[in-house]
């Protein structure tokens, strides 16, 4: 699953503090459900869509200071062993569509899940890559989830992402 994810991200993700998380500790985590949230800094429905999401994340994390400002504290990738089975299902990773760092910067601070890094935006991983250029860029914010440990043969003839 490490090359899977390697593929998709890239190497490194960022959490909200700036600090670097090695794609392969997500592998090691053992992640069922990787969702990918496409969206903007500039974007009213991908502020609201944060809050709301952040709240979730948090709740199904157990973290008690889940929500705008999380993104600060020691991230995702933070103690992970310690977590219940329950709490590492999921990993979420923000791809964002900003052109301006600080604004970028601004937005991801608040995220208590990993992103990729802003100075990365343009080298997303080549599955990522074909994602964004199928997205209609008005339509954000959009959180596609995919199960990374997915290995059916009729899945492997079908793009990951694709309902059919």
């Amino acid at each position: 699953m490490s090359g899977f994810l390697e593929e998709l991200l890239g190497e490194k993700l960022v959490t909200g503090g700036g600090e670097e998380v090695d794609v392969h500790s997500l592998a090691a985590r053992g992640i069922s459900l990787l969702g990918l949230y496409f969206g903007c800094s500039l974007s009213a429905p991908c502020a609201q869509l944060s809050v709301s999401l952040a709240a979730f994340y948090g709740r199904l994390r157990g973290d008690a200071a889940a929500g705008p400002g999380a993104g600060a504290g020691p991230g995702p990738g933070a103690g992970a062993a310690a977590e219940p089975e329950s709490r590492r299902r999921l990993e979420i990773v923000f791809v964002s569509s900003d052109q301006d760092q600080r604004q970028w910067q601004d937005f991801v601070r608040d995220m208590p899940w990993l992103a990729l890094p802003y100075k990365e935006k343009h080298r997303k991983g080549a599955r990522v890559q074909s994602l964004v250029r199928e997205l209609d860029p008005t339509c954000i914010p959009q959180l596609r989830v995919h199960m990374p440990q997915l290995r059916s043969p009729r899945a492997a003839t079908k793009e990951p992402w694709s309902c059919n």
